[in-house]
Parts: C-alpha cells; structure tokens; sequence
C-alpha cells in the first residue's frame, strides 16, 4: 500500500496539531515529514502508523521511497555540476 501521509493525516480528520500532539513532535515537523523535507524519525512510526491506522511497514516504504527521491535529485545536482 503506497502511504499519502497529508491525504491519511485529512481522511483521519487530524489537523497537523493534532497528530504532532499524539507523535510527541510539534506541527513543522508533521508538515516536514508530509512533504518529505525530513524524514519520519522511527521513533515515530509505531504511533504514527497507529494513529493513522497503517502498517508500519507501510509508513517504513513511504520513508524509504521519499529518501530515494531526494536521494536521487541531489545525484543529479552533482552529476550536471561535475559536466
């Protein structure tokens, strides 16, 4: 299952508030992991995936896949700097 955080977070019926209260985290951060700025600390995955009602292993790949992405436009900064 391919995880929207900010889609979920709205379907819940979470404000960003409200879910960084039950992260433990303030609403930045929710913005930031939302749209992969920062990624999900795994300290958070356990509650997050309960509040969102997900699998862990869910919001796991949603981290990973973000990752890669930045991952991967930071390569392609490097490569065309390096022409």
């Amino acid at each position: 299952m391919e995880i929207d955080l900010m889609k979920r977070r709205i379907e819940m019926g979470f404000t960003r508030e409200q879910l960084s209260k039950k992260l433990g985290c303030n609403k930045q951060q929710v913005y930031n992991f939302e749209l992969g700025g920062r990624p999900v600390p795994i300290k958070h995955l356990p509650k997050l995936a309960r509040a969102l009602e997900v699998r862990e292993s869910d919001l796991l790949r949603f981290v990973f896949n973000r990752k890669m992405k930045l991952l991967e436009a930071k390569l392609e900064k490097l490569r065309k700097a390096a022409k």
